[in-house]
């Protein structure tokens, strides 16, 4: 699946049920899936770290 094509299907789910959900529950799903992202970002930075460290030591 290229970039853009997950962009699209991610904005259509976005969209899609958002249409269900009241203003509370799409506040506390933003708040929850930007700190899952942040999370997400998080753990790849310290992985990234430690795989050059690694590569170094070598």
């Amino acid at each position: 699946m290229s970039g853009e094509d997950l962009a699209v299907l991610v904005t259509a789910v976005a969209v899609s049920s958002a249409q269900y959900l009241s203003v509370k529950d799409l506040e506390l799903l933003g708040t929850v899936f930007t700190q899952l992202a942040d999370t997400y970002f998080t753990i790849l930075l310290r992985r990234s770290l430690k795989s050059e460290n690694t590569e170094k030591a070598e």
